[in-house]
Parts: C-alpha cells; structure tokens; sequence
C-alpha cells in the first residue's frame, strides 16, 4: 500500500468514525414540542444547534418540531423529512407583488402589482419597455368544448344607494415628452336614472374644450320612459353630441339616430337634444315632451368618447 493509498484510507475511516460517534447526537435532535397551560414550547435543538444536523436527523412522530439557532428556523417533520415554516427570514420577495408559485415549493414574484389600492398588470411605477397582457375566461380544452364565460362587476350596493358604475379609460396622446399621458373615459355604462320633467331640460354630462380650434364627440345610448293617465311610453335611440372650439368659441350640438318608441304620449320628434356652453364647458342635454304632464325617467350608456374632460352630471 503507497504512502497516498494509506492517507485516503485514513481519512475514510476517520469520517466514518467521526459519523457514528455523532449517531447519538443526531438522535437527541428528535425533540417533540411540550404543551403547558401556557401554551406550547418549542424545543432548541440540544446537541443539534445547526440546520444541516437538524436536516440529517429523523424523528418517530410526525408532526414534531424543532428550532435551528443558526438559522432562526422553525422546522416539523412531515413523516419522511423536515420542512421550515415561513418566517420573516425566509420570505422574501418584492414588496407591493402578489406572490407567485413559481414551482411546487418556491415562491417568486407574479406580474400583479399594487399601488395606491389599485391593480397592475406589470410594474405600477411604469417600465421603459412595457408588455402586453390579457385577461381571459378559462379555455375549453379537446373536442367541441365551450369557453368559460368572464364576468366583470362593478361594485354591488345596498338598497336604495347610488348603483356603482362600469368605466372603460383610454388614454390620448400629447406632446412629445416623459410626461403622462391623459385618461378619458371611453365607455360608461351606468345605471343611474334621470327624473326627466314633461318638456324640460336636463344636464346629463359636460366636457371641455380649454384649447383652441379642436373638436371632440361623444355618442350615447338611451332609454326613456313616463307614464301616466293610463298612457306609458316608451322611447329609445343613440344621440351623436358634436363638440367644437373655433378660435376661442366653443359650442355643440345632438343629433339622434335609429329612434324607436312603443306606446302614448310622446311621438317621433317629441325629443330634443341640445347642447348649452358657458365659456370653454359645453353641456349636453336631453329634452322630451311626453305630452302626459308627467315626470318621466331617462337611462343611458356612453357608447364612446373622445372628448378628455367628459363628466357625468
């Protein structure tokens, strides 16, 4: 035998030594946690102060747990190996990031962000090369199955409070620059009625037009009804309202398109739509002469929009 095959054996045997004293130690790491009236105490490993001995031991009673003092760790044994439960010290990821399980026992970081109480998809403060993302109900998956269905609410009130609405933002482009661009709202789906006096008036939403020699549109759906005397009508159609700044002076006008109505009491052309201005604010109104006397009630959508300071009134 060399001189180097004695050192090998030497220092094989010196380990497996080593191992074997070291058994009685390693038994000594399984330690079940004790229950008192105060609650229950949990073990620091005795002869076992690291987390690699901790890890190289085994335990009886599944369930038990132990406390690694050099990685401030807490562990329990499954039944075949030991697990650390999370901890301040052993999570760690992005802050204001939903947390992502990026395999079956690692946590990452998902594209959902947060800020101010609102929701991203992708980096709330921006990036310089954003992604595209989609929202999509759940596919159907072999021959001739259906799609899932994707259902988006607004938010669900109680009695008689306001009902909330659905709102669609665009924004438009400005000037070249670092600068945010503006939202508008390009679609508004609301349910809020409108009490509607016979032959009177009503403001339903304002916009602006601030800079010169621009111009802007903004087309609704409604629906009207009023009743009384016996008599109901029932009356519905699109209104394209057109909106103008020429040299400083701003104005507007309604133009109602594909009108349909049911019943008595207000006939074709008993609407009307118009559009009233007071410095750069142009408001748009709706008028119906329903010849009942009576005061009825008018719903309408925003269809679209592009005007940048358009307001619900």
């Amino acid at each position: 035998m060399t001189a180097r095959s004695r050192i090998v054996v030497g220092v094989g045997l010196a380990f497996l030594l080593l191992l074997l004293q070291s058994a009685p130690a390693l038994a000594e790491c399984r330690m079940a946690p004790r229950v008192t009236r105060s609650g229950i105490f949990i073990p620091s490993l005795g002869s076992c102060d690291t987390q690699v001995e901790l890890l190289l031991a085994t335990s009886d009673n599944p369930g038990d747990l132990a406390f690694a003092k050099d990685t401030l760790k807490l562990f329990y044994w499954s039944g075949a190996a030991w697990f650390s439960f999370a901890t301040a010290s052993s999570i760690s990821g992005t802050t204001n990031t939903l947390p992502l399980f990026t395999s079956a026992s690692t946590i990452g970081d998902s594209v959902v962000t947060q800020s101010g109480g609102n929701l991203f998809l992708g980096a709330s403060g921006g990036s310089a090369a954003p992604v595209s993302r989609s929202i999509s109900g759940e596919p159907g998956l072999g021959t001739d199955i259906a799609g899932a269905d994707l259902t988006i609410s607004s938010g669900v009130g109680t009695g008689a409070g306001a009902p909330s609405r659905f709102i669609l933002l665009n924004p438009e482009a400005g000037a070249s620059s670092s600068t945010a661009q503006t939202t508008i709202v390009a679609w508004d789906r609301t349910q809020k009625s409108y009490a509607m006096a016979d032959a009177t008036d009503v403001a339903i939403f304002t916009v602006i037009l601030p800079t010169s020699n621009t111009a802007c549109g903004s087309t609704i759906g409604f629906s009207y009804q009023a009743t009384g005397g016996g008599n109901t009508v029932s009356h519905a159609a699109a209104v394209l309202y057109v909106f103008t700044n020429n040299g400083g002076t701003v104005s507007g006008i309604g133009t109602e398109t594909g009108e349909t109505l049911t019943g008595t009491g207000c006939g074709i052309g008993c609407d009307a739509y118009t559009v009233t201005v007071a410095g750069t604010t142009a408001t748009a109104k709706a008028n119906f002469d329903n010849s009942l006397g009576v005061t009825g009630a008018l719903r309408w959508q925003l269809y679209n929009n592009t005007c940048q300071s358009y307001v619900r009134q």
